[in-house]
């Protein structure tokens, strides 16, 4: 993540994603980490649901970036 955009990889294959696309974000905590799921507004290379998993102060850094740029 950088100040405009989230990037995203398949470990082949890395893409990034501008904020603004992003259209709903959750979180669901398993036993050590989280998985994170974005929704974009237009389906992308990865498709318009995107899941990751992440620790909770990440996850909370990129929701505060997501909602900044969105107001």
């Amino acid at each position: 993540m950088d100040q405009e955009f989230i990037y995203v990889t398949n470990y082949i294959k890395t893409i990034k994603i501008p904020f603004h696309q992003i259209e709903k974000m959750r979180i669901k905590p398993l036993i050590k980490l989280s998985l994170g799921r974005i929704k974009l507004r237009h389906k992308g290379y990865f498709g318009s649901t995107i899941y990751f998993l992440c620790d909770e102060a990440r996850y909370v850094l990129l929701e505060e970036k997501v909602r900044e740029i969105s107001n």
